[in-house]
């Protein structure tokens, strides 16, 4: 009796898991940003799409538009935060709040922060979504604008990042960022940013988690279907 408990409660879980999300990505993706409705791993690829800021540096308080661009490729989904640059950074660090106006978008609450993640209201392809972005009051250090874009059910990328956007009241860059890397600055993993590292490997391991708890749904998905069929042969016989 135990165990079919068990098991009615995981099918449970699970049929909510399995949902693409087409209204938007849930809380649960607050501080890893993966997909987990999607039941893949993320592409490695470089991603088709790019994220744009109109300005590179900020004061207290300026809002600052932000785009993000299909370069060769629509997107379904997104969810995306403004997080903090930096060699010690909690995880829970947003920086800022965004302002949404398509009916194409809608803002999430994520660490008690208000309208601190966007994200989309429907699955329908995008080539373009524009939204803005407002620092905090007082000076927060340099941010980046970080996105986790869908393509299709298959196919999304993690960790799509904008140029940092300059704290002008702090123009020195932390000791584990490298000046002049494509478009900004890029994180030197030979410079001690052994907090960042340890950071990501927290991510990664929230993200095998959803992976295992996939396949778990995956073969209990298998095993009903072939109850099913098991069924239909004895009733034919």
């Amino acid at each position: 009796m135990t165990s079919q408990v068990t098991l009615a409660f995981i099918w449970l879980f699970c049929s909510r898991v399995v949902q693409a999300y087409p209204g938007g990505a849930p809380d649960l993706a607050c501080v890893s940003m993966f997909p987990s409705g999607h039941m893949t791993t993320a592409q490695l690829s470089e991603p088709p799409y790019r994220i744009s800021v109109s300005k590179k540096t900020y004061n207290p308080g300026e809002t600052i538009k932000v785009e993000i661009v299909g370069l060769e490729e629509s997107f379904t989904g997104l969810y995306v935060q403004p997080r903090q640059v930096g060699c010690h950074l909690n995880a829970t660090r947003i920086v800022g709040v965004f302002t949404a106006s398509s009916p194409d978008l809608q803002t999430r609450h994520c660490f008690g922060v208000v309208h601190s993640t966007v994200t989309h209201t429907s699955k329908d392809k995008q080539n373009r979504a524009s939204f803005y972005w407002t620092a905090p009051v007082t000076p927060s250090g340099h941010v980046v604008i970080r996105a986790t874009l869908v393509k299709d059910f298959q196919h999304f990328w993690t960790e799509v990042e904008s140029a940092p956007i300059i704290d002008l009241h702090n123009k020195d860059m932390p000791a584990c960022v490298s000046h002049e890397h494509k478009d900004g600055f890029n994180f030197d993993h030979n410079a001690g940013n052994v907090s960042f590292q340890a950071k990501k490997s927290k991510i990664q391991m929230i993200n095998s988690g959803f992976q295992n708890i996939a396949s778990i749904c995956f073969f209990l998905a298998f095993l009903q279907m072939s109850l099913v069929l098991v069924r239909k042969i004895t009733v034919y016989i």
